[in-house]
């Protein structure tokens, strides 16, 4: 799946992706901090899509990694534009020190996703009344 990434971002090799991500996007910011941005596929027979935003951290002692659901998307290709829309946003804010590459705080991740969501809220209203149906 190719994708225009930003300087920095790369696709992550199959043997480091979630075993559900169909493609997954990384960027190493600082020594200590991963960004990733995965498409994910709820099946192989299912036409949904999920777009989330990760953090992994490292240190010495530990590996922790912070999962965000973003959106859920009927077709791949609105699944990748979407996911390249927030890997250029996210590439911006790291330029712009909008966001601590070294130590992301929650307040930044929470901005970053209201950001991500935002152009997507009527879809989301239109795709929960229609599970009500």
């Amino acid at each position: 799946m190719e994708l225009k990434l930003p300087s920095g971002w790369s696709q992550r090799p199959d043997e480091e992706q979630q075993r559900s991500a169909l493609v997954e996007f990384q960027c190493a910011p600082s020594t200590t901090t991963t960004f990733v941005v995965s498409l994910l596929q709820r099946s192989a027979d299912a036409e949904e899509y999920t777009l989330q935003l990760s953090t992994i951290n490292r240190t010495a002692a530990t590996h922790i990694r912070h999962d965000y659901s973003l959106e859920e998307y009927r077709t791949q290709d609105a699944a990748l534009t979407a996911a390249e829309s927030l890997i250029t946003s996210l590439d911006t804010r790291f330029r712009d020190g909008a966001i601590s590459p070294a130590d992301p705080t929650l307040e930044e991740i929470d901005e970053i996703l209201q950001e991500a969501t935002e152009s997507h809220r009527f879809p989301r209203i239109r795709r929960f009344f229609r599970r009500l149906g």
